[in-house]
């Protein structure tokens, strides 16, 4: 939970955060166009990569960890270097530790549910939830 909350707030408020935070002036539009494309690259190869690896080795909770200690690197790259290195850093980071997250999220999901015999009903209620999250902060 807490690593999607500080992934999410990151991402919710990249813009005050170059414009504010790292002073980025007239290359904030280009540094968050970085960034996007950046994450979009890995987030999409860790789809592609993730899962199958995850399968190959039997391992789930190694790489969910993985990816929260990522998320963690690419926050606090941001935090202590207020420069292009950071925010690369950043979003290579973080495209691979949501990447990585969200290649193995439904598999997690379905390790943790209770009664087995109720999995629909309980991914169904989770991505209702996770849909309406998105309605509610569209951007």
């Amino acid at each position: 939970m807490f690593q999607g909350v500080g992934n999410f707030a990151i991402t919710g408020y990249i813009l005050y955060i170059m414009t504010d935070f790292l002073h980025r002036g007239n290359q904030t539009q280009s540094s968050i166009q970085l960034v996007n494309m950046i994450m979009l690259i890995f987030g999409i190869l860790m789809g592609l990569v993730a899962g199958p690896l995850s399968n190959k080795f039997k391992i789930l909770k190694l790489p969910v960890g993985l990816s929260t200690i990522l998320l963690a690197i690419a926050g606090l790259s941001l935090f202590f270097l207020r420069n292009n290195t950071g925010i690369i850093l950043y979003a290579l980071a973080a495209g691979l530790g949501m990447g990585l997250w969200n290649a193995l999220d439904n598999l997690l999901n379905l390790k943790v549910i209770p009664d087995q015999n109720r999995v629909a009903f309980f991914l169904g209620v989770y991505n209702l939830v996770i849909q309406l999250h998105k309605l509610s902060h569209p951007f």
